[in-house]
């Protein structure tokens, strides 16, 4: 027969459990606050406000209900658009705390949700205050909406953009909003003598005063082109025979196509060393050099499609292969890299060196992989 207790501990989980609480949670709700300093609410309602109305103030309430002082040290904002008007004070038992805290919405629209955090002496843990409310969104500018000033009356919302990985056989685009800001119809040319075979560009041969509209660019490989690594274009526009102020310039990373992979049997990266210090050099003729192994811990063989380097002081290959060469990693085994970093590119600068490699490959997991090459130029 089983011990008396036995079955009051079963009972009362039976219990619990038939009202929809388990054991863990009934514990939840029935254990000790953090702390004796107990709040009106722990949400702080700002309620719909106006991105321009100003900053907002809230008064925040809080009453000592332990029998002892607490000192309340530091209220903590995690965010730049709040601050707390407080200093630190002792709250005696059965005291009245208060505190003020201002939000400012400018530039800010949308949901509020931020948190405070409020150090007091009777708990090991912050205590965390929520902000919430909404942000009306304000009527914005021309120039706010479109704030690249190109030349010649036409805006642009953005003259950069990073696409991420570009698989062979596939294509992305993205859109760059323009307006033409002038009474007089812009003619638009694009100088494209440099521009790489893989992007995509469809800009207008003719914009109306006040027009809007997109720019389209992208990429797009086929599947047997074999382009791989970091693709850059520095688009030049020419607005009524004037070139524009400034370049649009975009990249993507050109990789193996994935579609098809298993990603069990899918070969996989593992770099050694991620992260090169060479410490204090000579910047005017040091030759620094270190090494790095590539390991692959999947299945299938791992090649290593190209080696890009952020400078041309930076240089990385493969130990027993030549410059540009694809390199065949069986499962199980690795390759030995070299870096080389050349300071004599530094000479007439005293900046900290900081450079990265770039390794590609097809792990369809991550397959760029960096390595960051750092070093202190001190005479």
């Amino acid at each position: 027969m089983k011990p008396l207790h036995i079955y009051i501990i079963i009972a009362a989980i039976t219990a619990v459990m038939l009202l929809g609480i388990s054991p863990i949670a009934a514990q939840e709700h029935s254990s000790e606050p953090l702390s004796a300093l107990s709040f009106a609410s722990h949400n702080i309602d700002f309620g719909t406000i106006r991105e321009d109305g100003g900053s907002v103030v809230r008064t925040v309430e809080a009453i000592n209900r332990g029998t002892s002082d607490i000192v309340v040290s530091e209220i903590i904002s995690t965010c730049g658009c709040t601050t707390i008007d407080f200093k630190p004070r002792t709250v005696a038992s059965g005291e009245l705390f208060t505190f003020a805290v201002r939000y400012d919405p400018m530039n800010r629209p949308g949901r509020i949700d931020k948190s405070i955090y409020v150090r007091a002496s009777d708990s090991e843990e912050m205590l965390r205050l929520r902000l919430v409310g909404f942000v009306l969104e304000r009527e914005r500018s021309t120039e706010e909406l479109y704030p690249f000033d190109m030349g010649c009356g036409l805006r642009l919302r953005s003259n950069f953009h990073a696409f991420g990985y570009l698989e062979a056989g596939e294509q992305i685009r993205e859109s760059i909003a323009y307006i033409n800001t002038s009474d007089r119809t812009l003619e638009l040319e694009v100088e494209g003598s440099a521009l790489s075979p893989q992007l995509l560009l469809d800009a207008p041969r003719h914009i109306e005063p006040g027009a809007s509209g997109d720019i389209i660019i992208g990429y797009a490989t086929t599947a047997d082109e074999q382009v791989y690594g970091t693709i850059v274009d520095n688009i030049t526009l020419y607005i009524c025979g004037t070139r524009a102020r400034y370049d649009i310039t975009t990249q993507v990373i050109a990789t193996d196509n994935f579609a098809s992979t298993d990603d069990i049997s899918a070969p996989k990266v593992d770099i050694s060393k991620n992260i090169i210090k060479f410490g204090e050099v000579n910047r005017a003729n040091t030759i620094c050099e270190a090494e790095t192994t590539v390991h692959n811990v999947g299945h299938d063989p791992l090649i290593i499609r190209c080696i890009e380097s952020t400078s041309e002081a930076l240089t990385c290959g493969v130990i027993g292969f030549g410059s540009g060469e694809e390199v065949t990693i069986a499962s199980g085994k690795s390759a030995t890299l070299s870096i080389k970093l050349d300071t004599s590119h530094y000479a007439n600068g005293d900046d900290v060196i900081v450079e990265r490699v770039r390794i590609i490959t097809n792990d369809p997991m991550r397959p760029m992989q960096t390595i960051k090459v750092g070093a202190i130029p001190m005479w």
